[in-house]
């Protein structure tokens, strides 16, 4: 009988158990294949990973590298310069506010001078040493110019108490306070200007840490 001549309404047992035989090992040998797009995809995508994995480490180091300042030897002759002009700057300027009247009358006349001018002079002179001192330190570290921020910084706090001080002991007049004011006021200044620009004021470590 022919699948072909057949379609009175009822099911043909004959035509199904054709198409059945030549239908299910056909399906069989598609689903035997192995598919190889999803293990090829999950592979492209394991590769390209770490591909990026690898940029973002290489520019993670170079970003590290490019922060870390080069630190210059302290053999370096304007650093051996600048540490010695500070070294005596504040040596000399601690002996004028120590000793004012000995220390003034090695080279001048220290009748003509009052003690609290001397100290005025000493604390001055201390002063310039000290950013001497922060300058070269921090060119010896690779900081550049920011040794001289921070020196200013601290350096200017010393001067503003130390001429309040003089004025509290009596040794000179209340105008000095109008000075003392001024440096405490760019002190200020220079130590949240550093803030605003993400570096740290302290005088040791690196151009980000310390919390001053």
């Amino acid at each position: 009988m022919s699948c072909e001549a057949t379609f009175s309404g009822r099911p043909n047992v004959s035509c199904m158990s054709v198409w059945s035989r030549k239908a299910i090992p056909s399906l069989a040998g598609r689903s035997a294949q192995p598919s190889l797009q999803p293990c090829y995809h999950a592979s492209t995508r394991t590769l390209a990973s770490r591909r990026l994995a690898v940029r973002v480490r290489a520019g993670a180091e170079g970003a590290a590298s490019r922060q870390q300042p080069a630190s210059a030897p302290s053999g370096t002759p304007h650093i051996q310069a600048a540490l010695f002009t500070g070294t005596y700057a504040v040596i000399f300027g601690l002996a004028l506010c120590l000793a004012p009247q000995q220390v003034f009358g090695l080279l001048f006349a220290a009748e003509a001078v009052s003690s609290g001018w001397i100290r005025v002079g000493g604390i001055l002179f201390t002063l310039i040493g000290w950013q001497y001192l922060g300058t070269a330190s921090g060119d010896r570290a690779g900081l550049g110019a920011l040794g001289f921020y921070r020196a200013t910084v601290w350096s200017r706090l010393a001067l503003s108490a130390a001429f309040g001080l003089l004025v509290a002991l009596g040794e000179s007049p209340l105008g000095l306070l109008v000075l003392s004011a001024m440096n405490l006021v760019g002190a200020a200044s220079m130590h949240f200007a550093l803030r605003r620009s993400g570096i740290s004021s302290c005088m040791s470590g690196d151009a980000a840490g310390g919390t001053c």
